[in-house]
């Protein structure tokens, strides 16, 4: 049976993600950013690693906080590749594109400012500023992110910034999502759990902080409350075990 893990904003906190593959182990784990790495990602992920349970992750904004997350996430030898910003994986029977990062005015703010974007690539960015990369325009949204992966086909796009359901959401988004043929979008950043669905029938799911949602089918998607439970269990001090379950019949 198809089964993904989408996981909200973890800001520092992954025994939920544990858990939640104790209980019922993915084909693959799925982050959208905004980790706050105190080393390196994947010894923060260790007990997902051990297992060859597959993680995919994209960059949100607090990930451009700190010069030291560039050596923590983007570099980091075995996590590192498995950033899927601006490219498409398969996993669980679908096919799952990730755009990370967010839309900066000083970039590129689509839907916002009536006027080109200011740099198309960050090639072009370094080029005009002494050939170096601030570490906040590594999670920024450049246009040739989008373009690249407008080239693409998939089932599920995860973004970090969010689509048009949403007050502070971006209709360039809504059309990626159908230039992509996706059928749902899932997002972070805005620590808001909810559902919904765009006029062009895409349903967009929104991950609350921290919450993880296990989709199967996105035919018929059914959203479980396993997160609710787990957080309640995570507060009242339960420890997810060392290594992981397998999954339950």
């Amino acid at each position: 049976m198809k089964n993904n893990l989408f996981c909200g904003d973890p800001h520092g906190e992954f025994d939920q993600i544990f858990r939640a593959c104790e209980l019922d182990r993915p084909d693959g784990v799925f982050m959208v950013g905004d980790y706050d790495p105190d080393r390196a990602f994947s010894d923060l992920l260790v007990p997902l690693i051990d297992q060859e349970i597959p993680v995919f992750w994209i960059p949100g904004n607090h990930d451009g906080d700190k010069g030291i997350y560039k050596k923590y996430l983007f570099d980091d030898p075995v996590l590192g590749p498995c950033n899927i910003h601006a490219r498409v994986v398969e996993s669980g029977g679908y096919r799952i594109a990730g755009l990370g990062g967010v839309f900066r005015g000083r970039i590129w703010m689509p839907d916002r400012i009536a006027r080109k974007p200011v740099f198309y690539s960050r090639a072009d960015f370094a080029m005009h500023n002494n050939g170096t990369m601030p570490q906040r325009h590594r999670v920024t949204i450049f246009p040739d992110d989008v373009e690249d992966l407008s080239r693409e086909k998939a089932d599920i796009l995860i973004t970090h910034e969010a689509p048009s359901v949403h007050k502070h959401g971006f209709q360039t988004l809504d059309r990626l999502a159908e230039t992509l043929g996706a059928r749902l979008i899932v997002h972070g950043h805005h620590h808001l759990p909810y559902e919904a669905e765009l006029d062009s029938g895409i349903k967009v799911i929104g991950l609350g902080l921290r919450l993880v949602r296990r989709i199967r089918n996105i035919e018929d998607i059914v959203i479980d409350r396993m997160s609710e439970a787990i957080m309640r269990e995570l507060k009242s001090g339960y420890a997810p075990a060392t290594g992981l379950s397998s999954p339950v019949s």
